[in-house]
């Protein structure tokens, strides 16, 4: 799936990008949906592609050679999002 350029300027990253440099970055952008609870990166594979995530919620795990799951990390994009937000307005203050 494309990438619209308008939906970079949703993502804080790129939310000072101008129409031009959001175009030529969009070119360069997949949009990808992953079902729940569908591994996208396994530990050892090599890196290939950069994740932004647009919407949803992701939780990180690794699973150890027992089949243990550790729990790593766990985030929104709407958290992120108030995140950066409160980040930018310290900033500002």
């Amino acid at each position: 799936m494309s990438c619209d350029p308008r939906e970079l300027t949703h993502v804080p990253l790129f939310a000072l990008l101008d129409e031009e440099e959001a175009a030529v970055l969009a070119a360069q952008v997949e949009l990808k949906r992953f079902a729940p609870r569908q591994r996208i990166y396994k530990i050892g594979d090599p890196p290939q592609h950069a994740y932004i995530m647009m919407s949803g919620a992701i939780r990180v795990t690794t699973v150890d050679a027992a089949d243990y799951q550790r729990f790593m990390l766990e985030t929104t994009a709407a958290l992120n999002k108030a995140r950066t937000e409160t980040a930018d307005r310290d900033r500002s203050a």
